[in-house]
C-alpha cells in the first residue's frame, strides 16, 4: 500500500513539472507579428508593443488612382456599435481615421482621433500603409479599450469612396470577424 503512495506521489510530481515545463514553454512563445491576408491582394500586419501601442502595416495590391475604402472594427457587431479604423484611398492620398458606426449607416469621425497614420508608399502597385491605434484609447465616448482577446472585424473587400468628404459605399462582402488575442502578437 505504502509503494503504491510513494508511486503516486512520485507520478504526480512528474506530471506536474511536465505541466509547468508545458505552461513555460507556450508563454515563452510569441507571435512577433499576427498577419491577415487574402488572394485578392490584402494583407494586413499588426502587432502590440511595449507602450500599449498597435501598429498596423497594410499592403494593397491595387491601382494607384483608386477610390476606395477598408476598415477594421473593434466590437460584436454594427448593430451593438462599432469602433473603426477606416482606411481610405482617394485620388492616389491615403487617409486613415478613427471612427464609430451604430447600426446600419455611415461611420462617423471621432471628436478625439486615436489613430495615426505614420507614412504610405506606392511601390511595384501595391500601398503599403504604416498606422497605429492605443489600446487604451484616450477617448473613451466612441472608443473601445481593446482588451487581450477581443473581436475584431475585417472588410477585406474595398468598397467605394465617392467624394472627397470620404462619403462611402456599404461594403461589397461580409466582413470577416474573428477573435484577435494581442498577447500573442507582441513586437
Amino acid at each position: 500500500f505504502f509503494r503504491f503512495i510513494i508511486y503516486f506521489n512520485i507520478m504526480n510530481i512528474f506530471m506536474l513539472s511536465k505541466i509547468l515545463l508545458f505552461i513555460t514553454i507556450i508563454k515563452s512563445i510569441k507571435c512577433e507579428l499576427c498577419e491577415l491576408n487574402n488572394k485578392e491582394g490584402y494583407k494586413l500586419q499588426f502587432g502590440k508593443d511595449k507602450n500599449e501601442t498597435i501598429n498596423f502595416t497594410l499592403s494593397l495590391n491595387v491601382r494607384r488612382n483608386v477610390n476606395i475604402w477598408y476598415a477594421i472594427g473593434f466590437g460584436r457587431s454594427m448593430m451593438g456599435g462599432l469602433d473603426i479604423i477606416m482606411i481610405r484611398i482617394f485620388n492616389g492620398n491615403v487617409y486613415v481615421t478613427d471612427e464609430f458606426v451604430n447600426g446600419y449607416t455611415n461611420p462617423t469621425p471621432d471628436f478625439q482621433q486615436d489613430v495615426t497614420l505614420h507614412n504610405y508608399n506606392y511601390v511595384d502597385g501595391n500601398y503599403i500603409i504604416h498606422f497605429s491605434r492605443p489600446v487604451k484609447p484616450i477617448d473613451t465616448k466612441n472608443n473601445i479599450p481593446l482588451r487581450d482577446c477581443f473581436r475584431w472585424n475585417f472588410v477585406m473587400n474595398p468598397g467605394t469612396v465617392y467624394d472627397f468628404r470620404g462619403s462611402i459605399s456599404k461594403h461589397p462582402g461580409k466582413p470577416l470577424g474573428t477573435l484577435v488575442c494581442l498577447s500573442q502578437c507582441l513586437i
